[in-house]
């Protein structure tokens, strides 16, 4: 069966609303990579944290089509980009609740627990701590000194929500030191 993606040519976009660019295209490919993996582990409930122009969340739910009954959240602190991701995810006739606030809050205690897959791509890249959750684009990528403020603010998070079967794909860059954050997820219980 064939496997569709987000089509750039139909992404919405905003001035303030990172746009997708290869670390966004990294993490759909690696969903892809896994696509076989992911269906057969017929998730019930995706989360994006952090969704942007939407392409992520759009990509995950076109991959996943044909597993029935999945309900797709997409989270973001930016309202412009709340904006975009519903315009994307309607471009491309797949459908998730869009939600702004900052990255699970308000939904971490409904949701504890229940999520099979997360995917982020979080602000990573080393800035000065004080550029880290800036109004606007600044937000998508400050990531403090080595880039891992806002990924050390979503690990207990993904703790938290993801489900005894749940998976978590996230963007890393090396002076995040992704071999820490696989060392901290193994240590709460997560192989990697």
């Amino acid at each position: 069966m064939s496997c569709r993606i987000a089509q750039i040519p139909r992404v919405s976009s905003h001035p303030e609303v990172y746009e997708p660019c290869d670390d966004s295209f990294a993490l759909v490919d690696a969903l892809l990579a896994d696509r076989t993996n992911l269906l057969e582990h017929k998730p019930t409930l995706c989360l994006e944290l952090g969704c942007g122009s939407g392409y992520v969340i759009t990509s995950l739910a076109l991959m996943l089509v044909e597993v029935p009954g999945v309900h797709y959240i997409a989270t973001d602190i930016n309202h412009h980009a709340v904006r975009v991701t519903r315009e994307t995810l309607e471009a491309h006739h797949v459908h998730a609740d869009v939600i702004a606030t900052d990255l699970a809050s308000g939904l971490d205690t409904r949701l504890a627990g229940l999520v099979d897959v997360i995917v982020v791509n979080p602000p990573y890249v080393p800035t000065p701590e004080d550029e880290v959750g800036r109004d606007g684009i600044t937000s998508a990528w400050a990531g403090g000194v080595d880039g891992r403020t806002v990924i050390d603010r979503i690990l207990p998070v993904v703790d938290k929500l993801l489900s005894d079967r749940g998976w978590l794909y996230m963007v890393t860059l090396t002076t995040n030191n992704p071999l820490q954050i696989c060392r901290q997820m193994k240590a709460r219980g997560y192989a990697f």
